[in-house]
């Protein structure tokens, strides 16, 4: 499961990858919606900031590892996943990556069987 998460090594299908890159945005919004409204009656604890800086990068760094496991999908290097950081090219890779079947040939970046 960990490195289903936090791993970049093989590949995902774009159900997992649209379910798990789905609920990092989800999270990262209730975070950011909590922390304007907690903005607007200060002061704010800073383990909250921190809390708050903890969760974004978590889900970023997810989302980025499920990004460049898709890209392995699609016989790209990962590196690739480099690119969700614009704005509107993440978006497109979002969708298609969530919607376009991948290769469904053997590509070299897919985990082995395991044994």
């Amino acid at each position: 499961m960990l490195n289903f998460l936090f791993g970049l090594k093989g590949s995902v299908d774009r159900l997992p990858y649209f379910l798990t890159v789905t609920a990092c945005q989800a999270i990262l919004a209730g975070a950011v919606a909590v922390l304007l409204q907690a903005a607007t009656h200060p002061p704010v604890d800073p383990l909250w900031l921190w809390g708050f800086l903890a969760v974004g990068l978590l889900c970023v760094w997810v989302s980025f590892a499920m990004t460049w496991k898709r890209l392995h999908d699609f016989e790209m290097h990962g590196a690739w996943a480099a690119l969700m950081f614009v704005p509107v090219i993440s978006v497109g890779m979002y969708l298609i990556f969530s919607f376009l079947k991948g290769d469904i040939a053997d590509p070299p970046f897919h985990a082995p069987p395991p044994e």
